[in-house]
């Protein structure tokens, strides 16, 4: 039986050495098929966490990168809190209820 490219990319064991080869230390890119990635993801995920960044690809292009989560911009997100609530300090129903509104346009 003869194997195609595809059906060979495709085993276990091939992409076990090819991310052990391509994949040495942290800060470089592994790259993965779509299929191995789902296969694989835990393990993956445990390399994006240690730095390494994962290029995902379908037949051969790229798709998506996996990389390490930065940390949170906590400064930004409460400067956009604030925005929406100063965007909604002066408005109001003027003394309608929000239910009977909500009633309204489910009818």
């Amino acid at each position: 039986m003869t194997r195609s490219p595809h059906d060979v990319a495709e085993t276990p064991l091939l992409i076990y050495w090819l991310i052990k080869l391509v994949g040495k230390g942290a800060g470089t890119m592994i790259e993965v098929g779509a299929f191995e990635a789902k296969t694989h993801l835990a393990s993956l995920l445990d390399k994006v966490t240690r730095g390494e960044e994962v290029l995902i690809t379908r037949r051969g292009v790229p798709v998506a990168r996996l990389v390490p989560a930065g940390p949170a911009e906590r400064a930004k997100t409460a400067s956009v809190i604030e925005e929406i609530r100063a965007a909604r300090s002066g408005l109001n129903l003027r003394g309608l209820d929000w239910k009977e509104l909500r009633d309204e346009g489910r009818r």
